[in-house]
């Protein structure tokens, strides 16, 4: 789908499923740009039972390095009460 939306110059970066809190959570990574801004787009995915959790964080490029620690921190601390 995310191919789909005819973002300019879409790039797939890097897909993972890993294990994050003792469920499977899948990453999907994206460059695009959009009015002269060049970003980069993580979306996590994780299923429990019937219900899909999506977190999506989207960067300029120039800021992913300061932002994306923050942004690893909130995934791995999520959980499903």
């Amino acid at each position: 789908e995310t191919e789909a939306e005819n973002n300019e110059n879409y790039k797939s970066l890097d897909s993972t499923i890993e294990q994050v809190n003792g469920r499977d959570m899948a990453m999907y990574a994206y460059s695009w740009s959009r009015n002269s801004y060049n970003l980069v787009t993580f979306d996590f995915i994780v299923v429990d039972n019937n219900n899909l959790y999506v977190i999506s964080f989207t960067a300029t490029e120039e800021a992913l390095n300061a932002l994306y620690p923050y942004v690893e921190q909130m995934v791995l601390s999520f959980q499903i009460l």
